[in-house]
Parts: structure tokens; sequence; C-alpha cells
């Protein structure tokens, strides 16, 4: 049976210990593509293809941390890293893009082999458990997104065949930063003169989210959230860049989703559309959820000047949406 988008919502309402990446997740959910003179440039020049191999002694060679044998490590002794050889850090940077790529182009199985299920659970589940097959399941029917990669940097390695980069990504219009981490997996390929060279690959396998830096010169846009309301009602910035810095003073959690609406759409059609997608003519541009009595922040990027919807689809204890108990907001970009 298909689930409509206040079941989906209802299913996501918390975000978890990667607040700042349930973005992500609710961009594959429920994003109905905008048009595309007003999306940032997807992974064009990248496909959603493997990364080659390379070698193990690659690896092995650039550890920080000599063998157990001849130096052992306590277990509670915090293993050191070093930076990555350029051809590690070439080969991690070109599969975030190409991860990249999986999505903006909807290659969902693809991207389910590319990484592991821990990944799948924090960049897609918010840190709840998620299988392969049920990312599949829910994602598979779904828009493409477009999901734009910054920058990679610092990656860097440990003693242990794991990685981490800090990955900075736009997707929709909503700038996210997180450090990814990696682990490597050897594979053993035979060459033509029956010797065994052993190569790996890297796999995605986890999230965590990073604060976001928001361009020089975005504007900053204060409110506050509580019971069923977002103070002030009506929000005015100066684009293309905007920072929207919320405070929860309710007793339960909110978000801000920020939307477009084209001539002779209302928020109000959220509330009956029989789809897990946003009904047409309503446009996914950024989101994110704010726990009770706590506070958050949303960096949008590239927005055109406009009128731009806020809301809080999520449920109230009673299970009614908050947008459905007057939760929304406008926000009117110059």
């Amino acid at each position: 049976m298909r689930t409509n988008l206040l079941t989906r919502r209802a299913n996501f309402r918390r975000g978890g210990s990667i607040v700042l990446l349930i973005g992500a997740l609710l961009t594959a959910v429920i994003a109905r593509s905008a048009p595309a003179d007003a999306l940032p440039d997807a992974e064009s020049n990248t496909l959603c293809t493997a990364q080659p191999p390379i070698p193990v002694e690659s690896v092995i060679q650039a550890s920080p941390v000599a063998s157990p044998a001849a130096s052992p490590v306590a277990a509670t002794t915090p293993i050191p890293t070093i930076p990555a050889s350029d051809e590690i850090a070439a080969n991690i940077d070109g599969l975030v893009r190409s991860i990249a790529a999986c999505q903006s182009e909807g290659r969902v199985k693809t991207l389910a082999r590319y990484v592991s299920e821990g990944f799948l659970s924090d960049y897609f589940g918010a840190g709840v458990r998620l299988t392969r097959d049920e990312y599949i399941a829910f994602a598979s029917d779904l828009p493409k997104v477009p999901v734009t990669i910054q920058s990679v940097e610092n990656v860097k390695l440990d003693g242990a065949g794991h990685a981490t980069a800090e990955v900075t990504s736009v997707i929709g219009h909503q700038l996210i930063s997180a450090r990814w981490s990696f682990v490597f997996s050897p594979q053993p390929v035979g060459d033509d003169t029956g010797a065994d060279a052993t190569l790996g690959t890297w796999i995605p396998d986890g999230v965590v989210a990073l604060p976001t830096q928001a361009p020089a010169r975005a504007s900053q846009v204060n409110l506050i959230m509580t019971e069923q309301l977002f103070s002030p009602a009506s929000l005015i910035a100066t684009g293309p860049d905007i920072v929207l810095n919320a405070k929860n003073h309710g007793e339960e959690d909110h978000e801000m989703l920020v939307l477009s609406l084209a001539a002779g759409h209302t928020v109000q059609e959220l509330l009956t559309s029989p789809s897990s997608a946003l009904p047409e003519g309503i446009g996914y541009y950024g989101q994110v959820t704010v726990p009770a009595h706590d506070h958050g922040q949303l960096v949008l990027v590239g927005l055109t000047p406009g009128t731009y919807a806020i809301v809080d689809l999520l449920p109230s204890a009673d299970g009614t949406p908050h947008l459905a108990l007057g939760m929304s907001a406008t926000l009117t970009v110059q």
C-alpha cells in the first residue's frame, strides 16, 4: 500500500543524532523536483559508478600505527590518524561524488551496493537501523533528487583500515556539512601470471553531522517555535543565501520545512495529498527538525527572489500535523 505524505512524516518525526542530515532523508522521501533553473547543478560530470580498486599496500603503508606484534596498543588508547595520500584522497573524493550522482540519478539499488547499512541508517534513516532492502523499498519509486558535492576535505586514515572525510553538500537548496567514515574492504584479484595481487575498495560506513559554515554574506533570520506557532509569522531576508535560526520553546519537537509554492497553490494541499511526494506545484528547499527546548539552524543557498512557505508537518501528541493546527509562516526573499 502506498503511504501518503503525512504518514511518511510521522514515521520519521525524530531527527535522532543526525539532526542536520534529516534534510537528506526528507528530500528523498517527499521532494518533488522544482524547475531545473531553480536548483543547484547536480553531479552532472560524475557518473554513478564504482571507483577503481586500489592496492592494499597503499593503505597499510600509510598506517600511522605499527603492527600489533611490534608495538601493542592498549584498547583504551585513541588510534592516531594521519592525512591520506593524494591517491587515497582522490579515490575517496571520487567515491563521495559517485554516491551523489547515484542520488541525483535515482539509482537507489546501485547506491545501496556501494555503501554499508550503517551508512544508510545514518544518512537516510536518521540513525534508525535501515537495511538495504528497506531503503530500496521506500526509495525506488521516488523522484530524482539533485545533490551537489561542494567539497571533500581533511581525509584522514587510522591504523585499522578506516578513513574519515569532511563532506559539504547541497541537497535541494540546503547546505549540509558532515563527517563521513569509510572502511577499507580488501578484495583478492588474480592476474595473468597466476599470482594474487590484493586490491580493495573504500565503503562509506557512517555519517556524523558537523556544524554547517554558512556563506560569508548570508542573511541571518531568527524565529521562535512554540506549540502551533512560528514567531514572527512573516519573515523578510536578502538572498540568495539565508540562514534560519530557530529556538523551540515548545514541549514538542518542531520542524522548519521550507517550500516553494507555484501560483494558485497553498500549503493546505499538503494535508490532503494522497501521495508520498509533495503535491504538484510545491517544491522542497530544505528542512531541519528542532527538538523541544532546543535550537536549530537551516542554511539555504541559491534562493531566487520570491515568497516561500515555512511549515511544520510533524505530528502533535494526538497525531494531528502541526500545520493543521496553524503552524506555518512565510519567508520573502528580496
